[in-house]
């Protein structure tokens, strides 16, 4: 039978959180303060999955969505809110996350957060493209499916970004470039509108050679402005023009981005993650655990006599070695290892750390990792996540091995969704 249900707050994820006969309610696209109408679920036993609801009474937090695909595509979950609600939401998620993962009682009014510019932000997406017949279908994901939504503009992503895409598909559909089945698009946009480009074949739809021939075919004008590469899923990738890679400058740092290369999508807040990340920080030795290309092993190469940087990913590697050198630094070293292994490794050499930097992928960092961060035993630990679930887990082991959390500070580095960048900063109680 349906039922109502008062949405108290957002948890992980981005779902609206209520109660209905004391069992947990998870409403999809709702708002702190909605009151729903649930007509339709999921028991999931533990929980309720709300599959289709009405808004009875909106929140006086609830907004007219701005983007007409908003509940369609699957890439933004929380334009309903307004802005500034939003903010405050993913502090209480952390919050929560703390309290019941990390056992680490915090309190959101001591919690720092830095907004974001709220649209035209990304500077990387990854478009899904088929052909349909003789037509050619490109956007994102469907909500929680693998169909694809048809998109004709996207609020938060850059806007020479999205103009380029757009004029790149208006060729792809001039060619029958995919053949059968799905493809990805990748674009990355760099300085004075470069793009770097990849063509991600899911199967073995032509050979290299004859994609490679087909992509030459277009106005060699036009792709002064990209490198372009193309990829079969579990194979290998061929460049097949430009040079590779597109520069992002931040600060009077500059990175070379390559193809494979992680690097932060939110283009507006760049400078602000890396100085809230390792502007404090001084001293003589430190370690860079996930560097990447480098984001914040340059900025340490100024601030420490030496900087160890560990990154497994052979494309970040490339990049960071070509990154030091572009920007003249002579004094970080890298580690091509899985971080456990260095760890293990050179345990001897890492005895008198002035600081450790964290930024692992969403997963977080395994169970061992963890420890032998700790038992490093250095003075400042600057953990940089994008889960709260996997942060506070990993940070209720430092605090089992002497370390106490200084402070904890949230970047709205993905407005409009339910992610977020926290960066948390520790410090050995005892010697």
């Amino acid at each position: 039978m349906p039922f109502s249900v008062t949405i108290q707050r957002l948890i992980p994820g981005g779902r609206g959180y209520g109660l209905y006969e004391g069992r947990p309610v998870f409403v999809p696209l709702s708002a702190p303060g909605d009151h729903i109408l649930v007509r339709s679920v999921k028991d999931r036993k533990s929980y309720i999955e709300a599959l289709e609801f009405e808004v009875l009474q909106p929140s006086p937090v609830r907004k007219l969505p701005p983007c007409p695909h908003f509940g369609i595509c699957g890439g933004c979950d929380l334009q309903q809110i307004e802005e500034g609600t939003q903010l405050s939401a993913k502090r209480e998620i952390l919050v929560d996350a703390l309290q019941r993962i990390g056992k680490i009682q915090f309190l959101a009014s001591e919690i720092k957060s830095t907004p974001s510019p709220f649209w035209h932000y990304r500077n990387r997406i990854q478009l899904k493209v088929k052909w349909d017949g003789d037509q050619l279908v490109w956007g994102f994901y469907r909500t929680g499916t693998h169909e694809i939504a048809l998109l004709n503009d996207c609020l938060i992503t850059l806007t020479p970004l999205w103009l380029f895409s757009e004029r790149l598909m208006k060729w792809l559909n001039a060619r029958y470039l995919l053949m059968n089945g799905h493809t990805s698009v990748e674009i990355l946009q760099g300085d004075n509108e470069e793009f770097l480009v990849e063509f991600q074949l899911e199967s073995q739809q032509a050979s290299d050679e004859d994609l490679a021939g087909i992509i030459r075919e277009f106005d060699r004008a036009w792709f002064r402005q990209a490198s372009t590469y193309v990829s079969q899923r579990f194979g290998r990738s061929i460049l097949v023009t430009g040079r590779g890679f597109v520069s992002k400058t931040v600060g009077d740092l500059v990175y070379q981005v390559g193809q494979g290369s992680f690097f932060q999508v939110n283009e507006l807040m760049l400078s602000t993650l890396r100085n809230c990340a390792s502007v404090e920080a001084t001293g003589r030795t430190a370690l860079d655990l996930f560097s990447g290309v480098g984001f914040f092993s340059l900025a340490l190469a100024r601030r420490f006599d030496q900087v160890l940087a560990v990154e497994l990913s052979p494309s970040s590697g490339r990049d960071l070695r070509r990154n030091l050198v572009l920007n003249r630094f002579s004094n970080c070293q890298l580690f091509t290892q899985e971080a456990t292994v260095f760890l293990r490794e050179h345990r001897n050499r890492l005895r008198a750390l002035d600081l450790v930097l964290l930024n692992p992928p969403r997963a977080g960092l395994p169970m061992d990792t963890v420890a032998e961060v700790a038992c490093l035993r250095a003075p400042l630990v600057v953990y940089v996540s994008c889960d709260p679930t996997t942060l506070s887990r990993d940070l209720g082991v430092f605090l089992k091995h002497q370390y106490e959390v200084s402070s904890l500070e949230i970047l709205d580095l993905f407005p409009q969704t339910h992610h977020f960048e926290t960066v948390a900063k520790l410090r050995r109680v005892c010697a």
